[in-house]
């Protein structure tokens, strides 16, 4: 029986083979790719927001490289300064609680970058104080307005505007300086982020007609004139002035001699505030009277006096003093 031998295979590689799988047996090291970058700068937008209580507003924030290029898919972590005025959550939504300044902060591989945000409550109502009042013409009052949140708690460093529907019979100023013009009602408003509060201003003229009781005393500077002057003045107001006549009774002495000082005096103008007045007496010499009225309505007015002029027999009159005028009754 014959022998069948089963046929040898030889395999041959060359060395373009042996170099492959060299190539191809190495240790492991060098599959691991290149390294990322680092985070240089986080940058959150907005930069700064204004909410109010209970309202939100989203953030983000970029992570980016040395050279200012965006890297994705790293990790932020967020955080508020104060959470009693503002939270913030961990996908950077700030929700505000309580009216203040906080600052939010996202982190990235310990750099951070920050957005200011102001938690401010809206103005609900607008408080105007006095809410009423009377001034005269030419009178200044100053009017105060408070902005308060739906609760009633004042709220500070709001801009408030102020107007006036009647200029003709009272102005204000941009900081609520009510000025009155002529006789009338005027309201004044004050609006701060569409609400607004008012007063009512009424302009008047005061009555000032009535009988005014005068007296005066005065010298010249060698003390040898003396004066004492009784006289009752009636007083019309026109406008805002007055005008009037009073008959002066009385006498003066110089070195002892008297000397008849009766005379007409007129009011020629003088404003119903307390403003200063002056009028002139005219005769033989002149006194001029300047001086203020007291409060509002006035009940009198008191100032100085000085007087010129020529006396026979004695020369020049230079002589000054002092007057007090007093309300006693008012006219019907």
């Amino acid at each position: 029986m014959a022998t069948i031998l089963a046929p040898r295979f030889r395999l041959l590689l060359g060395p373009a083979a042996i170099a492959l799988v060299a190539l191809s047996c190495g240790d492991g090291d060098g599959g691991t790719g290149p390294e990322m970058a680092p985070v240089a700068t986080v940058a959150i937008s907005p930069p700064a927001a204004t909410i109010a209580p209970g309202g939100t507003v989203q953030l983000a924030a970029v992570a980016k490289n040395a050279a200012g290029g965006t890297l994705t898919d790293r990790s932020v972590s967020w955080s508020t300064s104060d959470a009693t005025v503002a939270t913030v959550s961990a996908a950077g939504l700030v929700t505000g609680v309580a009216d203040g300044a906080v600052v939010i902060t996202a982190t990235s591989e310990s750099k951070s970058g920050s957005a200011a945000i102001t938690v401010s409550s809206p103005v609900d109502a607008v408080e105007v104080t006095p809410p009423s009042a009377t001034i005269l013409n030419a009178e200044d009052l100053q009017l105060a307005a408070t902005t308060k949140d739906a609760a009633g708690n004042p709220l500070s460093d709001r801009a408030v505007t102020w107007s006036t529907d009647a200029g003709a019979v009272a102005t204000v100023s941009a900081t609520g300086t009510v000025r009155g013009v002529a006789p009338g009602t005027a309201t004044i408003t004050a609006s701060a982020e569409g609400k607004s509060g008012t007063a009512t201003i009424t302009v008047t003229v005061l009555d000032v007609a009535g009988d005014w009781a005068f007296s005066e005393t005065f010298s010249d500077p060698a003390n040898n004139l003396t004066c004492t002057n009784e006289a009752t003045f009636v007083l019309a107001p026109v406008a805002a002035t007055f005008t009037g006549t009073a008959d002066q009774t009385g006498e003066c002495t110089v070195d002892g001699e008297p000397f008849d000082n009766a005379g007409t005096f007129e009011i020629t103008a003088g404003s119903v505030q307390a403003t200063a007045i002056s009028f002139t007496q005219p005769g033989e010499f002149t006194c001029v009277y300047e001086g203020s009225l007291v409060e509002n309505p006035p009940i009198s007015a008191s100032g100085t006096v000085s007087c010129t002029g020529l006396i026979d027999l004695f020369g020049q009159l230079n002589a000054t003093g002092t007057w007090q005028m007093t309300r006693t009754a008012a006219s019907p």
